[in-house]
Protein backbone atom coordinates (compact mmCIF):
# COMPACT_ATOMS: atom_id res chain seq x y z
CA UNK A 1 0.00 0.00 0.00
CA UNK A 2 2.86 2.36 0.79
CA UNK A 3 4.24 1.91 -2.74
CA UNK A 4 0.88 2.87 -4.24
CA UNK A 5 0.63 5.98 -2.02
CA UNK A 6 4.12 7.09 -3.04
CA UNK A 7 3.24 6.60 -6.72
CA UNK A 8 0.10 8.68 -6.38
CA UNK A 9 2.02 11.43 -4.59
CA UNK A 10 4.69 11.42 -7.30
CA UNK A 11 2.02 11.78 -9.98
CA UNK A 12 0.82 15.10 -8.56
CA UNK A 13 4.34 16.37 -7.84
CA UNK A 14 3.86 16.87 -4.09
CA UNK A 15 5.90 15.54 -1.22
CA UNK A 16 4.43 13.55 1.65
CA UNK A 17 5.30 16.43 3.99
CA UNK A 18 3.24 18.85 1.85
CA UNK A 19 0.25 16.51 1.74
CA UNK A 20 0.38 15.91 5.52
CA UNK A 21 -0.35 19.63 5.95
CA UNK A 22 -3.59 19.48 3.93
CA UNK A 23 -6.97 19.46 5.67
CA UNK A 24 -8.28 15.91 6.21
CA UNK A 25 -11.85 15.01 5.40
CA UNK A 26 -13.73 13.45 8.30
CA UNK A 27 -16.79 11.31 8.55
CA UNK A 28 -19.72 12.54 10.62
CA UNK A 29 -18.51 10.21 13.39
CA UNK A 30 -15.16 12.06 13.46
CA UNK A 31 -12.96 9.38 11.85
CA UNK A 32 -10.52 10.31 9.06
CA UNK A 33 -9.94 6.78 7.69
CA UNK A 34 -11.92 5.30 4.80
CA UNK A 35 -11.74 2.13 2.75
CA UNK A 36 -12.49 1.84 -0.93
CA UNK A 37 -15.32 -0.50 -1.84
CA UNK A 38 -16.72 -1.48 -5.21
CA UNK A 39 -20.43 -1.81 -5.86
CA UNK A 40 -21.40 -4.00 -8.79
CA UNK A 41 -24.54 -3.13 -10.76
CA UNK A 42 -26.24 -5.06 -13.54
CA UNK A 43 -26.19 -3.28 -16.90
CA UNK A 44 -29.34 -3.99 -18.92
CA UNK A 45 -28.74 -5.11 -22.51
CA UNK A 46 -30.76 -2.16 -23.83
CA UNK A 47 -28.28 0.30 -22.29
CA UNK A 48 -25.16 -1.70 -23.12
CA UNK A 49 -23.00 -0.57 -26.07
CA UNK A 50 -22.67 -4.23 -27.13
CA UNK A 51 -26.36 -5.01 -26.81
CA UNK A 52 -25.50 -7.68 -24.23
CA UNK A 53 -26.16 -7.49 -20.48
CA UNK A 54 -23.12 -6.64 -18.42
CA UNK A 55 -21.89 -5.23 -15.14
CA UNK A 56 -20.78 -1.79 -14.03
CA UNK A 57 -18.31 -1.24 -11.19
CA UNK A 58 -18.93 1.80 -9.00
CA UNK A 59 -16.19 2.83 -6.57
CA UNK A 60 -17.13 4.24 -3.22
CA UNK A 61 -15.44 5.22 0.05
CA UNK A 62 -16.76 3.92 3.39
CA UNK A 63 -15.84 5.00 6.90
CA UNK A 64 -13.84 2.32 8.72
CA UNK A 65 -15.76 2.96 11.97
CA UNK A 66 -19.42 3.46 11.10
CA UNK A 67 -19.61 2.39 7.44
CA UNK A 68 -21.04 5.70 6.20
CA UNK A 69 -20.44 6.38 2.51
CA UNK A 70 -18.21 9.38 1.75
CA UNK A 71 -18.50 11.55 -1.34
CA UNK A 72 -14.85 12.49 -2.00
CA UNK A 73 -15.84 15.53 -4.07
CA UNK A 74 -18.10 17.21 -1.53
CA UNK A 75 -16.61 15.66 1.62
CA UNK A 76 -20.11 14.82 2.83
CA UNK A 77 -20.82 11.41 4.29
CA UNK A 78 -24.22 9.78 4.36
CA UNK A 79 -25.22 7.19 6.91
CA UNK A 80 -24.98 3.57 5.93
CA UNK A 81 -28.48 2.45 4.88
CA UNK A 82 -29.99 5.42 6.71
CA UNK A 83 -28.51 4.11 9.94
CA UNK A 84 -30.66 0.98 9.83
CA UNK A 85 -30.03 -2.59 8.81
CA UNK A 86 -31.59 -3.43 5.42
CA UNK A 87 -35.01 -5.02 5.65
CA UNK A 88 -35.35 -8.62 4.50
CA UNK A 89 -37.82 -9.13 1.65
CA UNK A 90 -40.37 -11.82 2.22
CA UNK A 91 -41.23 -14.33 -0.44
Amino acid sequence: MKQQNQTQIANVGLSLEQIDGFESLKCGCGVEEFVEVIKIKKLPAILSPTGQPGIVQMRSLRCVKCGAEMNPVTGISKEKDGGKEPEQKEG
